[in-house]
C-alpha cells in the first residue's frame, strides 16, 4: 500500500494508471494463491522444526508471497523512473532470498516448498507486470 500511494505521488505520468495498484494486486493474488494450495491435497508433511506438524507447507506462502510483492514493486519502481532497474530489482532478490533462506533456516520447509513459493511468486508478479503495461496501454500513456 505505501508503495502504491508512492507511486500515485511521485510516479511519472506514463504508469500511474498501472504503478498505482500493481503492487496491491501481487499482495492479494498472492496471498489468495497461497490459501488455495493449503487446500489442495495430497500434502507432504512439513519439517520437523514446523509449529503446526499438520499443517501443509507446499509452496511456501513466505516465499511466494515476498517474491510476488517485491518483483511487482521492483518492476513497478524501475518503469516509474524511481529507483533503477538493477538497484530495484537487486533489493527484490535480496527480500525474496532472505525471506525464503530464513525459512529454511528455520527448518518450517523443505527446499521443494521454497523453490515451489518462488516459482509461483515469479509468476505472479509477472502477470501483475503485464497488468501494469496492459492498463498504461488503455490510458493511452
Amino acid at each position: 500500500m505505501a508503495l502504491s500511494l508512492y507511486v500515485a505521488r511521485k510516479g511519472s505520468n506514463h504508469g500511474k494508471a498501472g504503478g498505482v495498484f500493481a503492487p496491491v494486486v501481487a499482495s492479494a493474488a498472492a496471498e489468495v494463491l497461497s490459501r488455495a494450495l493449503d487446500r489442495l491435497p495430497p500434502h507432504r508433511r512439513p519439517p520437523a522444526g514446523h509449529p503446526n506438524p499438520y499443517k501443509p507447507s507446499f509452496p511456501s506462502g513466505h516465499a511466494l508471497e515476498t517474491t510476488a510483492v517485491a518483483g511487482a514493486s521492483a518492476y513497478v519502481m524501475a518503469r516509474e523512473n524511481l529507483a533503477s532497474a538493477p538497484a530495484a530489482f537487486g533489493t527484490a532478490v535480496g527480500l525474496s532470498l532472505a525471506s525464503t533462506l530464513g525459512r529454511l533456516y528455520l527448518d518450517r520447509h523443505w527446499a521443494s516448498d521454497a523453490v515451489g513459493g518462488i516459482a509461483l511468486g515469479l509468476s505472479v508478479a509477472a502477470a501483475c507486470a503485464a497488468l501494469y503495461e496492459a492498463a498504461n496501454s488503455r490510458v493511452g500513456i
